[in-house]
């Protein structure tokens, strides 16, 4: 019995740990996808001539705080589960 508290905190520690982690770094992960998806054969026909902070404006011009969390779920979601079944 104490085995198995043992291998269920472990579980809940290593998703915890995933989400955590994927929740504070989902927003600049998410920005680096949008600038990398962004290619151009000059400045002027890029949507995002000047970087991250463009991006930034844009998506919370555009969509809100929301915005920057689109995909979030699913990304969560595979993270705690990987993280759980590789440090649980």
């Amino acid at each position: 019995r104490v085995r198995r508290r043992s291998l269920i905190s472990s579980f809940l520690s290593g998703g915890l740990a995933g989400g955590t982690t994927t929740t504070v770094l989902y927003p600049i992960d998410f920005l680096r996808t949008r600038l990398a998806m962004d290619i151009g054969s000059s400045p002027e026909v890029r949507r995002y001539p000047r970087g991250m902070r463009d991006v930034l404006c844009i998506t919370l011009k555009s969509d809100g705080i929301k915005g920057i969390y689109q995909g979030y779920g699913i990304a969560l979601f595979g993270v705690v589960v990987y993280r759980a079944l590789h440090l649980g």
